[in-house]
């Protein structure tokens, strides 16, 4: 997944679609369905990200009592938009106000050559690294050219306009290797004409796992995590929070664990759910400072709505640790947290 960083223009890359389209008939792969989600798109509600005391170091034979939260941030609502409606391209204007069209549709892509495309894409990334996303460059990118791409797959395309120039561009399309129509949600925020944020489900994609998601992006600046300490419904999920800002990337990675006596274990060794966060640094933090609940509270979609906690207070890991551990692609040691730390759902 390392790719060299490029000025990849989107017209140039179409050029790469065309040539994939032609190749024929793949076949699709099934993925299971998604940890955090039951409805198989992102999740969307207001964050609650809380700040806890120090502990005492993690052991398993030591009974840790409950971390009673001492101050909770609650993210902004996002203002309220129009009602979405299906997007049309408008026309742009030059410095000297001479009308230009908006770029010519794509042909659509034929059902049974999705697949194929989607692969190329998920494989490549366009040609570009993080958080470049299939070779739209936030910051540069237009909302013309990302609707005009998503058309070709017969996307369902919104834009949900707000102020001072922002908008949001809501694609829903179904992921070519998962059987069932299950639909992907991709999330682009707009400034002016141009993308500056993105927000994608990658699902349980062996490129978007989590040893090549660090060994491509080095070891994260936080490392924050949530669980519920026993099985419902048959599942024991473990999500965490990977936050790369010097990068501008935040990773939501979502996996099963399991109990173990009075421990809930997650060793890692399954495909896990991803959501990736993605925006240019030196638009949203010019000076480097913000942290991962600054991030978060704004942050909405990657469903931030339960507690999360710093992993070196709640785990035997340390964000060390969790990188040098599983970046490594023959591990076997597994995190444990106490199950005491955490409250049953509902």
């Amino acid at each position: 997944m390392l790719f060299r960083k490029t000025k990849y223009s989107v017209i140039n890359y179409w050029s790469i679609i065309g040539l994939v389209v032609m190749i024929g008939l793949v076949g699709c792969t099934v993925s299971e369905p998604d940890v955090e989600s039951n409805n198989h798109t992102a999740q969307v509600g207001l964050v609650t990200v809380t700040t806890i005391p120090s502990v005492m170091p993690f052991s398993t034979s030591t009974t840790i009592p409950l971390i009673t939260p001492t101050k909770t941030l609650t993210a902004i609502p996002a203002p309220s938009t129009p009602t979405p409606a299906i997007y049309a391209p408008t026309a742009t204007t030059t410095s000297t106000s001479t009308p230009q069209p908006p770029p010519l549709p794509l042909p659509t892509i034929p059902p049974q050559q999705r697949g194929q495309v989607y692969t190329e894409l998920m494989n490549s990334n366009g040609g570009c690294e993080l958080p470049c996303w299939w070779g739209f460059e936030l910051g540069e990118t237009s909302i013309e050219e990302v609707h005009q791409f998503y058309t070709a797959f017969n996307a369902v395309v919104r834009e949900q306009v707000g102020q001072n120039g922002r908008s949001v561009l809501d694609v829903l399309f179904v992921d070519p290797q998962i059987e069932d129509n299950v639909q992907t949600r991709h999330l682009f925020r707009v400034q002016n004409g141009t993308v500056i944020e993105a927000e994608v489900q990658v699902r349980r994609k062996p490129t978007y796992q989590i040893e090549s998601l660090l060994q491509e992006l080095g070891q994260p600046s936080e490392i924050w995590m949530w669980t519920i300490p026993e099985s419902y419904e048959g599942i024991l999920p473990a999500s965490f929070r990977l936050y790369y800002p010097e990068k501008g990337v935040l990773i939501a990675y979502a996996v099963g664990g399991t109990r173990v006596d009075d421990a809930v274990q997650v060793c890692f060794d399954g495909l896990g759910s991803v959501i990736l966060r993605l925006w240019e640094p030196s638009i949203w933090d010019p000076e480097g400072t913000k942290g991962f609940v600054e991030r978060a509270n704004e942050t909405s979609e990657l469903g931030l709505d339960r507690d999360f906690f710093p992993i070196e207070q709640v785990s035997n890991w340390d964000v060390d640790q969790f990188y040098t551990i599983l970046a490594d692609p023959s591990h076997s040691e597994c995190l444990e947290t106490p199950s005491n730390l955490w409250r049953s759902p509902g």
